[in-house]
């Protein structure tokens, strides 16, 4: 097994590691991780029985999208920028979703969209009067080999002074009156805002200090739309260590099937933090509930096939993220792992190119034409 010992101490012949990282080369998705932090505890198997869930299409994931279009039609075009418009563009870009959506309410998605991007305005506005527009980027992806985590922000500057998580749901807290206390912060999406944080630090070896964080609830004005993240080192321990569980059950599964962690679903194992809430009773534990039922009126032959078949799919993932054998190219890991000279052999990389032309294909996108030579 192959181990990453962060932030070492040396004290004659002993090397004591501040954080580990189990098989760092088997990348797992923020997003994903930050959300197995569940309101009723950490659990690995939050991890997998998400990714097996079916992908929702609701209200809220539509507006979500919109919102998230919103900020970027906002930041590229300024504050100008007409709500039709983005409803068109996004509206194109997602003509399926909304389709399959055969609940939706026309007006009411209208009027949702409409605060939310008057508050982006607002709050974009408030944003850069203190950072630098002209270095502002868009939904730029992360791989971090030290951490083993992969991952897209919202919003940063390429000075690395800011970095910014969007939300367009709901915060119970600030609804209550919290305002912007530490515990307003919803925790999967702080979890989320630090290990975005600690990818850029590891990456481009920044201080702690040198990125401001916010995370940006689209769906309230200032000042209550920016949350200043502080850094909890605790929080991202425990983060990394919920990562290193998820990646351990993954290989397991990939050798050794899906059957043997069955027992693990049900909600007093899920429930780690023995919640006993009116609202854990009346909306989580259902779920939870449902969960478990599915996977026990299972047959013998069903759990066979479901067994054989999660084994497959985590082996096939395994091996895309890190390969048969180092060096042979078709692993997300040869990112790090193989030379230069191995990536021109296997073509992973082409040298020596430029810019010949740029262009925008609609009015609405960036340069997304790209000639090279």
């Amino acid at each position: 097994m192959t181990l990453n010992l962060i932030d070492c101490s040396i004290k004659g012949d002993r090397v004591t590691p501040r954080m580990i990282v189990v098989e760092p080369d088997h990348l797992v998705d923020i997003s994903m991780l930050a959300n197995s932090f569940e309101d009723y505890g950490h659990h690995p198997m939050n991890y997998i029985l998400s990714k097996m869930g079916q992908r929702p299409n609701n209200f809220f994931t539509l507006l979500g999208n919109f919102s998230g279009t919103a900020l970027d039609d906002i930041i590229t075009h300024g504050k100008d920028q007409k709500l039709a418009d983005t409803l068109k563009r996004n509206f194109a870009e997602k003509a399926l979703e909304y389709v399959a959506y055969t609940d939706f309410d026309g007006e009411a998605f209208k009027s949702e969209a409409s605060l939310q991007m008057n508050n982006l305005r607002q709050i974009v506005e408030g944003l850069f009067a203190e950072f630098d527009h002209e270095k502002a980027m868009l939904e730029p992806s992360f791989v971090c080999e030290q951490l083993g985590l992969q991952g897209r922000v919202d919003l940063m500057t390429t000075d690395f002074k800011l970095l910014v998580e969007q939300k367009s749901g709901r915060n119970w807290a600030l609804e209550q009156g919290m305002g912007r206390q530490a515990g307003a912060h919803i925790e999967k999406h702080y979890v989320q805002a630090l290990l975005y944080a600690a990818v850029l630090q590891r990456n481009f070896e920044l201080a702690p200090q040198a990125t401001r964080i916010f995370l940006l609830y689209s769906r309230y004005a200032l000042p209550n739309g920016l949350l200043a993240v502080s850094q909890l080192g605790t929080l991202l321990s425990e983060a990394i260590k919920l990562r290193n569980e998820i990646v351990a059950i993954e290989q397991d599964m990939a050798e050794n099937g899906f059957t043997p962690y069955l027992p693990q679903i049900n909600a007093g194992t899920l429930n780690t933090k023995k919640l006993d809430t009116r609202f854990f009773n009346t909306y989580l534990l259902p779920r939870l509930q449902r969960q478990e039922q599915a996977f026990a009126s299972l047959s013998d032959l069903e759990t066979a096939y479901l067994d054989r078949m999660v084994r497959f799919i985590c082996r096939e993932q395994v091996l895309s993220k890190c390969g048969v054998r180092q060096g042979g190219g078709s692993a997300v890991s040869d990112l790090w792992n193989m030379s230069f000279d191995q990536k021109v052999e296997t073509g992973n990389i082409y040298a020596s190119l430029k810019i010949k032309e740029k262009r925008a294909s609609r009015q609405w996108s960036g340069f997304d034409t790209i000639v090279l030579e």
